[in-house]
């Protein structure tokens, strides 16, 4: 994957911030790694569209689990509210067998390989 040698995400002009990601390859894939810790599965959506891969979603200001109804923030550097990030696919990615999971706040993303042709 020669484009990771430089940067094939893109960042979303309407995004509020944008997640940490990794990316690792296999013999099999390519598999990425997207930092979206305190999010809940349903608030993060994962689509291919034209060649590219999109990860997009909304995440809460983090509060306490106090009674109180006032709050006073001292420090705040957790991210939260929108976010998108979009990944051009390499060409060797079999897009229509693309999977996701999240576990442990990050969401993995496989992006399978076209199984190699033997040459005639």
């Amino acid at each position: 994957m020669e484009q990771t040698q430089g940067s094939c995400w893109r960042y979303c002009a309407t995004a509020q911030w944008e997640p940490s990601i990794n990316i690792c390859e296999s013999a099999q894939a390519y598999h990425v790694a997207v930092d979206l810790a305190g999010m809940r599965r349903e608030d993060i959506d994962v689509q291919v569209q034209g060649g590219r891969l999109l990860v997009r979603g909304q995440r809460a200001i983090p509060h306490p689990d106090v009674e109180s109804q006032q709050i006073r923030m001292h420090h705040m550097e957790l991210q939260h509210g929108s976010f998108c990030r979009e990944m051009d696919l390499p060409a060797d990615v079999s897009a229509q067998q693309i999977a996701a999971r999240y576990k442990d706040g990050i969401l993995w993303i496989d992006l399978p390989k076209h199984p190699e042709r033997p040459e005639q």
